[in-house]
């Protein structure tokens, strides 16, 4: 379901005191991109999602497919939501 709404929906957006603001992107591209979309879906808030990956990419580099770098997201995360 998200592949096929993928590029439909408008972007969310955070209410704030002055209006409505477009929340911060996740990583545009790439597998990073495609590990926080996965972690999102998954039930983990964009901000850990981002959080986890980028704790990952630290820990093993740059050298980490998306799915090893999944893997290490998802160990990151624990069992926290």
């Amino acid at each position: 379901m998200l592949l096929e709404l993928n590029g439909k929906l408008p972007a969310p957006m955070i209410a704030t005191g002055e209006g409505a603001v477009p929340a911060p992107a996740a990583p545009s591209g790439g597998p990073d991109a495609d590990v926080v979309e996965a972690l999102v879906g998954l039930g983990w808030a964009e901000k850990a999602a981002l959080g986890a990956v980028e704790a990952a990419r630290a820990d093993g580099g740059a050298q980490l497919d998306a799915a090893e770098l999944l893997r290490q997201s998802l160990r990151g995360l624990g069992g926290h939501r």
